[in-house]
């Protein structure tokens, strides 16, 4: 018999310029907390949107993010849709530097996602399988916004 360990993610290592600067984007964007911070500048402060069971570690760096490296987080239908009506006021860039729309959700059929880049140029999915729920709120989010001159 084999045994299989049961792996849990724990946390992201994130190279950005400021950790604090960097806390405070992911509280604004995401709602996440800081729920550690080494004393030293360089070295970790980890957020997360989970009480700190999975997080992202932000080390202070000058190194240059790794365009195709993506973190996604999953949220469910209501949360992706609460997002979706808050993108527009977070002003959030894509990988090509253009703001994100409501418009710019992609459908991959049984997911639904957007992607977006921090200020530092990560780049981030947001996600959620819960599909048939939040497609009508996005549908009705998208008509009002194409109504809006």
């Amino acid at each position: 018999m084999v045994i299989k360990p049961k792996y849990k993610l724990d946390h992201v290592h994130l190279l950005v310029a400021n950790r604090d600067e960097s806390a405070a984007w992911f509280e604004r964007v995401l709602g996440f907390e800081k729920v550690e911070e080494s004393e030293d500048p360089y070295g970790p402060l980890t957020v997360s949107g989970d009480g700190g069971t999975t997080g992202l570690a932000l080390f202070t760096s000058k190194v240059a993010p790794d365009p195709n490296r993506v973190v996604a987080f999953r949220v469910d239908g209501k949360e992706f849709e609460a997002f979706a009506n808050r993108v527009a006021d977070l002003r959030l860039t894509s990988a090509n530097g253009e703001i994100v729309r409501v418009t710019d959700v992609v459908d991959h059929g049984d997911v639904l996602s957007f992607y977006f880049t921090d200020p530092e140029g990560n780049a981030f999915e947001l996600t959620t399988y819960d599909v048939e729920s939040a497609r009508q709120g996005i549908r009705e989010l998208i008509a009002e916004t194409m109504m809006r001159p």
